[in-house]
């Protein structure tokens, strides 16, 4: 019964999670703050009902690993603070087991998936919609020497895999060649799409009126000599944003600030994914 009401409960965190993100950008604190207590609460009372530390353990490990993965994506810049908050909650409700067969371990996997899917996704769509900005700065980045050799190099690859493969007579090494050759300038322009929409579409300047707690700062910010936020914060403060707002009475600050993905969704839909069809590993 203790597990059906977490799974119904990681459920609800994800849908509002995704409905404000995708609304506001923010995920409240007390939405992930809660989830992470009801997800203590839970293993607690399951712990007390089986008379067993399992759960303890359990519990503890899922917001361990979730917590050292939200903050691995948080500081290499994929994630927002809120992103992270809600992974967090997701590990401790859902707890940790090394099975494949667990939730979490299924869960872990297909957000993998999803994610890298949802992500590209987003890139294509917004390349596509501030087309006018990312197809100048994606020629040019393109023809850029380091982006010439690895765009030449890849098809190469392509071409010398390509060939190889005709010559293998294992189906299944052969299916790997193509694979890996398609991967390989597959990888090389998804970095090329990725890099031109961040620099091109992603970056936007904002008043300090308009900053929300975590927006991504991306050059320092500085007022007569002083650093008042900049990328290294991972994320503006409130006090920060007050103080900005402070300094900006009396002399104009810019303040460039990068957009970020909602990527909560992917969360959600990983999870709806999971409930339906477990661990994907497993199918092979």
């Amino acid at each position: 019964m203790l597990v059906e009401v977490a799974l119904v409960v990681v459920g609800l965190v994800l849908l509002i999670a995704t409905i404000t993100d995708i609304k506001t950008t923010e995920v409240p604190d007390w939405l992930t703050y809660g989830g992470i207590a009801a997800g203590i609460g839970l293993h607690l009372v399951s712990a007390v009902v089986e008379w067993s530390w399992r759960p303890l353990v359990s519990g503890g490990l899922g917001l361990l690993i979730f917590v050292i993965l939200g903050y691995i994506m948080y500081y290499a810049g994929q994630w927002g603070g809120g992103d992270s908050k809600a992974m967090m909650a997701v590990g401790a409700l859902l707890g940790f087991e090394l099975a494949f067969d667990h939730i979490s371990v299924a869960f872990l996997i297909n957000s993998l998936f999803v994610g890298a899917v949802y992500g590209i996704g987003w890139m294509i769509f917004i390349a596509v919609k501030k087309h006018k900005k990312f197809l100048p700065y994606f020629s040019k980045l393109a023809h850029k020497k380091g982006y010439v050799i690895a765009r030449y190099s890849s098809l190469t690859v392509l071409v010398v895999l390509g060939v190889a493969s005709y010559f293998v007579a294992d189906p299944i090494l052969r299916i790997l060649l193509l694979l890996l050759a398609v991967f390989v300038p597959f990888m090389t322009y998804m970095m090329l799409l990725v890099k031109s929409v961040e620099k091109s579409c992603m970056i936007r300047s904002a008043k300090p009126s308009e900053l929300l707690e975590g927006d991504w700062i991306v050059k320092d910010v500085m007022v007569k000599g002083k650093r008042i936020a900049g990328p290294k914060d991972l994320g503006i403060t409130k006090w920060q944003i007050s103080e900005l707002k402070r300094l900006s009475k009396k002399r104009k600050i810019k303040i460039l600030v990068k957009d970020g993905i909602p990527f909560v969704p992917s969360f959600l839909i990983a999870y709806v994914l999971t409930l339906l069809i477990g661990n994907p590993i497993l199918f092979f």
